[in-house]
């Protein structure tokens, strides 16, 4: 309601400033490192965000909404409310994103599977990537942070991770795995961006045991009748490269799957997926996508 009110900030953002509003009593904020800050002005409320400071249109309707509901909300909650920020997002660029929440009884139950697959010393003898980390969730459950790289499309849940002190030993980074550090012939170069840990690129080069744990987006581009899916959803720069790989390369997960068989061709896989890459007849005459039937 209150985002509404406020002029030149797209809808994607309001969930920033949503929390930047309820953790904060109008004299101290509950959590550092929120993307969005409130910082009351003479008894008004003005936000910043992204360098930008932001006064809602109707300063009368936010005190009176203010004086029906109460904040900040008690300590027990303000984590959880916080990494349930996928729950605001708009559905179209949740699917995007791939900003879903996994329920923590979910995650419970894939590492009793990696356990079994693995073995019990998992944990420590695999450095793990997730380069669809979002809010952390399918890490918070591992005994060995050090061990783990987190990254995220979205700058915002990194913020959601310092502020609620996820994972605060792991290595947690923005990185847009479909588009960052592939230059123009298609192959991969760190030095594009510099975003990957150096630690990382020397694990990946000496072929250390490494798993890719990850719960990917599950977007798919529009088919040329304009059936169900998104236009443009997945225009990025690993599907440049795609054109031999057919329908598949119209799937954001599959895209997570191509580039991860190229850059880290000896990884172990843990995905969360549907079937559909094993069983559904668009993905059957696509041979250079054989490779992924795992």
């Amino acid at each position: 309601m209150i985002g509404r009110e406020i002029k030149g900030v797209p809808e994607d953002d309001y969930a920033l400033l949503f929390f930047a509003d309820i953790m904060h009593d109008d004299t101290t904020i509950t959590h550092d490192n929120l993307t969005a800050q409130l910082m009351p002005k003479n008894a008004a409320p003005v936000f910043s965000l992204k360098g930008t400071l932001y006064e809602p249109g109707n300063k009368e309707g936010y005190r009176q909404f203010w004086a029906i509901y109460h904040k900040p909300p008690k300590a027990e909650y303000r984590n959880y409310l916080l990494e349930r920020r996928d729950s605001l997002i708009p559905l179209d660029e949740r699917s995007f994103k791939g900003a879903y929440y996994t329920p923590l009884n979910v995650v419970d139950k894939a590492y009793d599977k990696l356990t079994e697959t693995l073995g019990h010393n998992w944990q420590k003898e695999y450095i793990v990537w997730d380069m669809c980390c979002g809010i952390g969730n399918l890490e918070v459950k591992h005994s060995n942070p050090r061990n783990i790289y987190m990254s995220t499309l979205d700058s915002a849940d990194v913020d959601v991770m310092k502020a609620t002190k996820t994972c605060v030993a792991a290595t947690r980074f923005q990185y847009d795995y479909l588009n960052d550090d592939i230059n123009y012939f298609g192959q991969l170069d760190y030095t594009l961006t510099n975003k990957i840990p150096a630690t990382l690129q020397q694990a990946i080069k000496d072929g250390k045991k490494i798993l890719v744990l990850i719960n990917p987006p599950y977007a798919e581009a529009a088919n040329s009748q304009g059936n169900a899916g998104k236009t443009d959803v997945a225009k990025t720069k690993i599907s440049d490269f795609m054109v031999d790989y057919g329908y598949p390369s119209r799937e954001l997960f599959t895209q997570f799957l191509i580039r991860i068989s190229n850059e880290i061709p000896n990884a172990t896989l843990a995905i969360f997926s549907k079937l559909k890459y094993v069983n559904a007849p668009n993905f059957e005459n696509s041979d250079r996508f054989g490779m992924l039937n795992f």
